[in-house]
């Protein structure tokens, strides 16, 4: 199941609000381990822009804030950007440079029918 990021906006003091990462569903902790749905980013933007420079800070913080939220549901959802002939030729890749693959394809269907795989010992 693929993880659902959200940028999401919370108010707090002095007129601001904080952005963060709402995750669904919940993805663990990397410190403790724990199922979390939120991570913070320590963004911050102006909750009533006065001047043209607030206003401009507002929309580059949200750029930056969008362009995290991408980058993060990119790295949690990576295995399943892959199909599974892209997959196996991945983990090919990580095995070792003495291995091989034989990948035989059904032409008609243009479907994975078997993948065998062959080292050399030594």
């Amino acid at each position: 199941m693929a993880t659902k990021v959200k940028l999401r906006q919370k108010s707090i003091s002095k007129g601001r609000k904080s952005l963060y990462l709402d995750f669904y569903p919940p993805i663990p902790h990397p410190e403790t381990g724990e199922p979390t749905r939120r991570e913070f980013l320590g963004l911050y933007l102006f909750e009533k822009p006065k001047t043209p420079f607030d206003k401009q800070h507002n929309v580059e913080t949200l750029k930056i804030g969008q362009s995290i939220r991408q980058k993060r549901e990119n790295i949690l959802n990576r295995p399943e950007i892959y199909d599974r002939y892209e997959k196996e030729q991945l983990r090919l890749e990580e095995l070792d440079k003495s291995c091989f693959s034989l990948i035989v394809y059904n032409v008609r269907i243009y479907e994975l029918v078997s993948i065998f795989l062959f080292c050399q010992d030594g």
